[in-house]
Order: C-alpha cells, then structure tokens, then sequence
C-alpha cells in the first residue's frame, strides 16, 4: 500500500512506522461513573488499567448520530485499537492535544492556538487507533452519522456525492465562533431531561449543517476507492463480524445469528463486497496484524496468533499473499 502524503493544516496528517516501547495497547475501553467524576479503564485484562478521568458525556440521537467527548485527563501513556464502522466522523478538540488515526490516514491536533476540527468519511469498517498522553487534558467531542442518515437525504443530490461515496476523504474544519460555542455547550452537557435532550438534538443538527456547508464541491483523493453504501441486514452482519473478530468465528453461527441460510449469506455478502465471508474475516484480521506490526505493538509470532493462525509460516504466507511482502519487511521481530 503507497503511503499517502495528504496533510491539514494547523492538523497534520503523519505517519508513525513505530510506536515507542513504553506505550501501552489496550484493545477495549468502558466508562465508569464514580461519584462526580468518571474513568475510562480498560477491557480483557487481568488487571485493569485506569486510562483516563474526567467528565465524559455520550448520547445517542434517532439511532443514527452519535456523540460523545467532554473535558477529561489522560492519565498513562496508552494506545486503544479498535474498528470504526462506516461513517461521517466529525471530530472538534477545544484544548489539549489528540493524536488518532483510521488505517494510514492519521491526525495530530492540538488546540494551543485555538481549537481545531476535522470532519472524516469511511465507506467501510476501518482500524481506528487512538494515542493518550499522560497529563494530556483534552477537552473534544466526536460525532459519528451513519450511512443510511446520509443517504436518506442525499438521494439525487449530486454536490456532495463524491465525499461521502470516499474512504478516508476528510478535510480541516473551519471554527469560527458560532461553531465553537456549539461544540462547547455540546461538550459541556450530560443529557438526562427532556428539554436537555432537545436541547442538544437542536445542537447537533446546527453543528452537522454547519459542516456539512463547508464540504467541498468536487472531492478528488488519490488512491480513492468509491463503493456504494451496504443495506441496513449486511451493515449490521459487518457489525457482528467486526465485534467478534477475536474470536470463532464461522459461517453457521453467523448465519444463526441472523436467522438466514448459510448460502443467503454467501450471496448477499458477495453482491454487497464481491468477496466471501471467510475472505473477509481474513482480510480484516491481517489488516488488524498488519497496523500491529507497522506500529511495534506485537512480533511476527503475537500477530499469527491474533490473526488466528497456530503457525507463523502459515501466517507469513498469507500476510505475503495479501499484501506482496513479507511481515518482517516492516521490521517485526519474529517473537
């Protein structure tokens, strides 16, 4: 894969080939409410670890925009990997620092001069990675819309068509003051009565029709792959996939979980990405060890394992075959 050379402005994107040794990765995250104040600690682990504190907020809107964020303090220096869904990702840091990446494409922020934003397009599941600083106090929000809300207002629309027909289109977030004071009280906010929850409904959609009036008109991204966007049954098939990929997974149980045959499966995910199921899962799980490797996080024989293979050298010939090079050509260690 060619790296790409894109960049914002006042918001770098770079590339980071390694990550330094006293990160931490944590694959899972949950939040816990202690009395006025709230932690971000980590999953899957035999002792837990305590990332993050402060006052968090997340709500959900009609199913289909999420939003969370608030004022908090990083409090390791930690990695947390996981899959973002399709989506419009906008993200707004009002102070601190924040450093995340979707695959290759990937972003530092830092509001010391003022706050920054950048507004994200993926059109299919993504590694998403997200670096925290010890004693980094971020204060952001993020706001993820999914497809079908996009879709359902586009229809012949053609002005914006080719943004959100883009994976990884993305570009820098003009904040002028109004836009700011929205992403603020949207921060600052935990919704639980009614007129509060209006109230940020009403805040979200003035936010969302800001940014969407600075999309560009006509989006060109070299490298960029255009795809249609999946119905609702497979979106959520990816869903199930995604969130299971660390563990069996097979066709039967699959199919179980949706109530469909085995061959409806097949088909439809092969309409929808004109690859098998079990193509898929591989495919995704060797993109999973692939940024793995490129950031240190594991040796050649972790990333088998986690990939699902019992044998490195099974799992060096189909990292070869997917990707036309060896593991250790992005200077892995064996074990």
């Amino acid at each position: 894969m060619q790296k790409r050379t894109d960049a914002v402005s006042n918001g770098q994107v770079i590339k980071k080939s390694k990550m330094t040794e006293s990160k931490i990765k944590v694959a899972l995250t949950k939040t816990i409410a202690v009395e006025e104040s709230q932690f971000i600690v980590s999953q899957g682990q035999t002792n837990p670890i305590q990332l993050a504190q402060g006052n968090l907020m997340s709500y959900q809107f009609n199913q289909d925009i999420y939003v969370h964020g608030g004022l908090c303090t990083e409090l390791v220096d930690s990695y947390i990997v996981a899959t973002t869904r399709p989506a419009l990702l906008i993200t707004i840091l009002l102070s601190g620092r924040l450093n995340f990446s979707y695959d290759n494409l990937q972003f530092e922020l830092d509001a010391k001069d003022g706050p920054k934003g950048v507004v994200v397009n993926l059109t299919k599941p993504t590694n998403f990675r997200r670096g925290l600083t010890k004693q980094n106090v971020v204060n952001k929000i993020n706001i993820l819309i999914k497809p079908q809300w996009l879709s359902s207002r586009l229809k012949d629309d053609v002005h914006p068509q080719s943004f959100f027909q883009t994976h990884q289109a993305f570009f820098e977030l003009n904040l002028d003051p109004p836009l700011i004071s929205l992403a603020q009280q949207i921060a600052a906010v935990k919704p639980t009565q009614f007129m509060e929850k209006i109230a940020i409904e009403s805040q979200l959609t003035q936010l969302i029709y800001q940014a969407c009036l600075q999309l560009p008109h006509q989006y060109h991204q070299q490298e960029a792959q255009l795809c249609t966007y999946v119905d609702q049954r497979i979106e959520n098939i990816i869903s199930y996939i995604e969130n299971n990929l660390g563990q069996t997974l097979n066709l039967s149980d699959i199919a179980n979980a949706f109530s469909m045959s085995v061959s409806n499966l097949q088909r439809r995910f092969k309409q929808e990405f004109n690859m098998t199921v079990n193509g898929y899962i591989r495919h995704r799980r060797l993109n999973i060890a692939r940024q793995h490797l490129q950031l240190g996080l594991v040796s050649i024989t972790e990333a088998a394992y986690e990939a699902g293979y019992l044998y490195p050298s099974n799992f060096t010939h189909a990292f070869r075959k997917e990707f036309g090079f060896a593991p250790h050509k992005l200077g892995a260690v064996e074990a």
